[in-house]
């Protein structure tokens, strides 16, 4: 293409660069996930043209967050727990969650060996949560 440019920089948290959401704390958790491109023109009304001919990403990080973890309550005891691992191997591990009230009561918490699936798989895993009494369901 005619006037091809290539730009090279370091990832986050270098200069110019932003992140957001996740756990609110200031500081970057992986696994990284690109969700945005932005070009800013600071207050100028200039256009242009601009095609993403190509993007490489190298990224590292140890094995420890390289695995997506999302849940999903099915119905008023159960949920899912979907595993994405990006690895490009599979990873063992142990799966720990703890399930609490506001006021700090747990509700249910389980411990279990995992190997997380190839990349770009998933694997759902259904966990049932036994109620105290008086409780009917859990927000």
């Amino acid at each position: 293409m005619e006037n091809d440019e290539v730009y090279v920089t370091d990832g986050p948290p270098g200069s110019g660069w932003s992140w957001s959401g996740g756990e609110n704390d200031g500081k970057i958790h992986g696994p990284l996930r690109l969700a945005e491109i932005r070009v800013e023109n600071n207050g100028q009304n200039d256009c242009f043209d601009l095609t993403l001919v190509k993007l490489d990403i190298q990224a590292s990080c140890s094995p420890q967050k390289q695995c997506i973890v999302t849940t999903e309550w099915t119905d008023k005891n159960n949920f899912c727990a979907t595993l994405q691992s990006m690895s490009k191997d599979p990873l063992q591990g142990i799966l720990s969650w703890t399930l609490k009230t506001w006021d700090g009561d747990i509700v249910g918490e389980n411990h279990q060996n995992i190997i997380t699936p190839s990349p770009r798989r998933t694997q759902t895993n259904l966990y049932s949560v036994t109620l105290s009494a008086g409780r009917n369901k859990v927000y």
